[in-house]
């Protein structure tokens, strides 16, 4: 329930009600940037408790009703719950009805400040036709002033707010609600009133945060959380947020966890905190509201440092908007670069026992200095070095390692080094690989290696080689990857013509791009079933280069291969074929959220909602959601493919693409004995995890328990003579489930006929101002007394009661009342003078009795 607070005037003369009518005050205040730190508010604005059975109602007196006071002349309070008669509650389980017993008006007294303006807001409803009310506030004691007038009919629930600006000199003010007319024309029928609130306008505070904390690596995705908070007193009108994403990262799509949209033109994200998309936002008071999404490092971030923030504009129930930013939040983003090296033989062809130079050309494309930058090309057996080596670079076991330290963005660095090929008697290709890479993060592997061909060989025909590898042999399921093909001429006089390299494409491959280029031209391959690139003429010792660029598909399984063969083809000479392997894992980070509310009634339903989302790279295979719920705690709605077992629900939620969001609402009964539960829910997959921190998350509720508080009152006769003494006995016991606290009898001391000599309670004490007797706590099935004495000093009957309450619920209010009544008899009337008077008040009491039990029954009946 979002709590509202307010205050309201009545002043009653019998059962009449003295109301003057003036306008509200609408005049603004401003939007708060700070927050009062003691807003007023109602208490039990949703006549929540006491609790009574479902689908049904109950008469009330208005001691066991928190905070609500009556002006109907029996004190009785007509509660209904979810759902009586076909109406549900406006708000929670349960709602009050104004035309109880009679039409009359409930209210609450409250602490003001002169001068401040206060909102409030309710709901109302018509029980038959339409039913009209009226709010009224002031000060208690004075006339009160009409501040609003309305009517609603039973088609649903009618939203009404208003605003009150504090008279000056007035500290305590009353807000109530009178019933003025009723669709049935019965005065004990209409007027349905839940969900109030009066308080301070809503004065909203929000912050930002970023997951993970501290320096990322361009390429890498954080989590952005916006959390809002009403810390006013009455609930919101509306809250929007706007965020501009800073320069150097990119919104990630579909991640924000709210109704919203994002414009790519401007970078900003505008959404409301709130799991409906329609607006207005309501946030109650206390609540707390977080919303995230996600956003990707770009390399334009690289050494820099990422700040952000969000502006909320935030509308309280007087319609004045604050807009304010929240804090900012910092990503220090290490500098990244992206090192590429290319290769190649020049001449490509030589003859046997011939030389080469072998050019290694290396190039940072930025953005930031790439650091201990370093080539590495293991040559193929029967090729040597001759000759001196670059500065930097260095050959061990066939191995060329070339050092080219830091080297700065848009630098290019060029090694040649001369290549012996062996002595051969046929000829003899080689395709040779170089690879490079950078201790600086490098956002871009896809240019880290570079192949090419060879030939040695005597005078021969067009003779075509193959080659085929992979840049990333080991990827995850979701990733990018990319394969290069290389096809060399090894023959030394003639031209390979109309070749046509192929590629099929493996199933769990999808291919983006592919393109090839040779010494002489270049161009784009089609892609349809395979992978077609028309290279045409290949001449003697040239090489030709095809690249192909793809993503590895989300749903494979870890340890999954991906195998496909390339085919080179040419009119008049051979078609030789090459494989390359990838080899998959999986990653899936399930990333799970639990919500709930903080405190709650025992006996009463409480929702949870579980929401999950793959936030990839990869699928999550068989992802279920285990929950275990705290003893005394029972599923009552449990959302589709859940079971509870031995106090643990179970979820299935199949297999989750990248992307993919589950949510699970359920509810549960809360046990009447109270206490306070942990509830930890957990997301399981057999893909593995990238992070199993996301996996878990955890509510705590603290319940009220419920204490059934039960008073009998005996006397030690039944009659008695004037001045005998007379034992009253009165017991109170706790019936449970849960303790009480704050127990008190209150006895009805006013009653004629008897003087009290005595008290004698077995635990707590008498308050000497008001005669209750102050027990303090009681546990289940506890019993305690209090002995009175009393002298007869009047002539007639003297009934005598007791009433037992506590600051817990109770969920049976008839066993809270007892008395006990003595018949005093005389010779005449006692010395302190005649009893006529008193005779005739009893008389008239009796009357009044039993008209109000005529009218209850008649009540009962039409209900």
């Amino acid at each position: 329930m979002i709590r509202l607070l307010t205050a309201l005037t009545l002043v009653a003369s019998g059962l009449a009600l003295t109301i003057t009518s003036v306008a509200t005050n609408s005049t603004p205040a401003l939007a708060a940037t700070t927050c009062p730190p003691s807003p007023s508010q109602l208490d039990n604005g949703g006549f929540e408790a006491p609790v009574i059975p479902n689908n049904s109602y109950r008469l009330v007196n208005e001691n066991a009703v928190p905070g609500w006071s009556t002006t109907a002349t029996d004190k009785q309070i007509e509660l209904w719950s979810t759902p009586f008669n076909g109406v549900t509650a406006f708000e929670g389980r349960q709602f009050a009805e104004l035309n109880a017993t009679q039409a009359s008006a409930l209210y609450q007294d409250l602490p003001t400040t002169p001068g401040q303006t206060l909102t409030w807001s309710l709901a109302h409803r018509a029980r038959q036709g339409t039913d009209t009310m009226r709010v009224v506030i002031g000060s208690p004691g004075a006339s009160g002033v009409e501040n609003s007038r309305f009517s609603d009919t039973t088609a649903g629930w009618g939203r009404h707010t208003g605003t009150y600006v504090v008279p000056a000199n007035q500290t305590i003010t009353r807000f109530a609600f009178e019933a003025v007319s009723s669709g049935s024309g019965n005065p004990t029928i209409g007027n349905f009133l839940d969900d109030i609130s009066f308080g301070t306008p809503a004065c909203v505070l929000a912050t930002k945060s970023v997951t993970p904390e501290g320096p990322r690596n361009v390429g890498d995705t954080v989590t952005y959380t916006i959390g809002v908070e009403n810390e006013g007193g009455s609930a919101t009108s509306d809250v929007v947020i706007t965020d501009v994403l800073p320069a150097g990262v990119e919104y990630v799509a579909g991640s924000l966890m709210a109704p919203g949209t994002y414009t790519a033109q401007t970078r900003t994200l505008t959404f409301r905190p709130s799991t409906s998309p329609n607006p207005p936002v309501i946030i109650g008071p206390g609540e707390l509201v977080e919303v995230t999404f996600q956003a990707k490092i770009l390399p334009s971030a690289s050494g820099t440092t990422i700040a952000n923030f969000a502006t909320v504009a935030a509308t309280d129930g007087l319609g004045i908007t604050d807009t304010f930013n929240t804090n900012s939040v910092s990503t220090p983003v290490p500098v990244a670069a992206d090192v590429a090296i290319s290769k190649n033989f020049d001449p490509s062809e030589i003859a046997s026992a011939g030389t080469t130079t072998m050019s290694l050309l290396v190039a940072n494309n930025g953005p930031g200095i790439a650091a201990s930058v370093t080539a590495t090309d293991a040559l193929p057996t029967g090729l040597t070095v001759t000759g001196q080596l670059p500065s930097g670079c260095s050959i061990t076991s066939g191995t060329i390692t070339c050092a080219f330290g830091d080297l700065g963005p848009g630098v290019t660095v060029l090694r040649q080094i001369t290549i012996a090929a062996p002595s051969v008697v046929t000829a003899t290709s080689y395709m040779n690989t170089a690879r490079v890479t950078t201790t600086t993060n490098d956002y871009n592997l896809s240019n880290n290696a570079s192949i090419a061909g060879l030939a040695v060989a005597a005078l021969s025909p067009a003779h075509l080689d193959i080659a085929k590898i992979v840049t990333r042999p080991n990827v995850l399921a979701g990733d990018l990857d990319s394969v290069l093909i290389g096809v060399l001429n090894s023959g030394q006089t003639s031209t390979a013509s109309d070749l046509v390299v192929t590629d099929t494409i493996p199933t769990g491959f999808a291919v983006i791009t592919a393109n090839w280029h040779s010494d002489a031209n270049s161009g784009v391959c089609s892609i349809t079933t395979l992978i077609s690139c028309p290279i045409g003429i290949l001449g003697p010792g040239s090489t030709a280069v095809v690249t192909v660029s793809g993503q590895t598909s989300p749903d494979l399984a870890p340890g999954s291969t991906l195998t496909d063969t390339a085919t080179a083809t040419s009119t008049g000479t051979n078609s030789p074929t090459a494989q390359a392997t990838i080899t998959v894992g999986a990653n899936a980070d399930l990333y799970l959220r639990k919500q709930s509310v903080s405190n709650a009634l025992a006996g009463q339903p409480l929702d949870y909602t579980v929401v999950v989302e793959n936030i990839g790279p990869s699928t999550a295979y068989s992802a279920s959601v285990s929950d275990a719920l705290p003893a005394g705690i029972t599923v009552t709605a449990l959302p589709q493919n859940c079971t509870v077992t031995n106090q643990t629900m179970t979820c299935a939620l199949g297999d989750l693409e990248p992307g993919d969001i589950a949510t699970l609402p359920y509810t549960v009964e809360l046990p009447l004995a109270g206490g306070t539960f942990t509830n930890t829910a957990t997301v399981t997959s057999t893909t593995p995890s990238t992070d199993p921190s996301h996996a878990s998350d955890s509510t705590t509720t603290a319940v009220i328990p419920v204490a059934d508080l039960e008073a009998t009152k005996t006397a030690s006769k039944d009659s008695a003579k004037i001045g005998d003494t007379i034992t009253y006995t009165v017991t109170v016991t706790n019936l449970g489930p849960g303790a009480a606290t704050s127990v008190q009898v209150v006895d009805d001391n006013a009653v004629g006929g008897l003087r009290r000599v005595s008290t004698s309670p077995s635990i707590g004490s008498i308050d000497p101002t008001t005669g209750n007797w102050l027990i303090g706590s009681l546990a289940v099935g506890e019993s305690v007394t209090n002995t009175i004495t009393a002298v007869a000093i009047e002539v007639g009957t003297v009934a005598n009661s007791v009433f037992v309450e506590s600051a817990n619920p109770d969920n049976d209010g008839d066993n809270n009342t007892a008395s006990a009544t003595v018949v005093v008899a005389g010779s005449g009337l006692p010395a302190t003078g005649t009893n006529s008077a008193r005779l005739l008040g009893l008389g008239g009491l009796t009357l009044l009795l039993g008209g109000i039990l005529v009218l209850v029954s008649r009540r009962r009946t039409t209900a």
